[in-house]
């Protein structure tokens, strides 16, 4: 899909992980204050219909309860053969195999996100068991990473 949302005067084909590039104010998180660069999502596909530049954890688990019924988001997820793309944390790209959107499901739910995971520890708000990448290191909604600081707003 290619629409550009209406309350943008610009195209977004992608959405930066609100826990690593903070919108509070503070600065980004550190590739070196994470447990595992390699392992946290920075960036991944979006849809143009959609108006968001970044997303947390709470966010992508809206994607995943509306993910059959108009998430707009799982159509630039899947965009690429069923897939996305995703920029880690150390700078290297994963290509992400989602689930496949359908709109006739009986469910607007669908069971994970992929090979996106919520978080590395904790209770998570969603299971990926074939996760390549995570959201957040923590699940106590209190860090972004195993030795991150304080996730204000979240």
């Amino acid at each position: 899909m290619t629409t550009r949302h209406g309350s943008l005067p610009y195209n977004l084909d992608y959405v930066s992980n609100q826990h690593l590039m903070r919108a509070t104010g503070r600065p980004p998180m550190r590739a070196g204050d994470l447990d595992s660069p390699s392992s946290y999502l920075v960036t991944t596909e979006d849809s143009r219909a959609m108006n968001n530049f970044d997303s947390h954890a709470r966010e992508f688990e809206w994607v995943r309860n509306n993910w059959h019924f108009g998430s707009t988001y799982g159509w630039g997820l899947t965009r690429h053969y069923g897939g996305g793309n995703a920029a880690c944390a150390d700078g290297h790209a994963e290509y992400l195999v989602m689930p496949k959107v359908d709109g006739a499901s009986a469910s607007a739910v669908t069971a994970n996100l992929g090979q996106i995971g919520d978080c590395r520890t904790g209770t998570p708000l969603w299971s990926s068991p074939g996760a390549k990448v995570v959201i957040r290191g923590v699940s106590d909604n209190l860090s972004y990473a195993a030795g991150g600081g304080g996730n204000l707003g979240f």
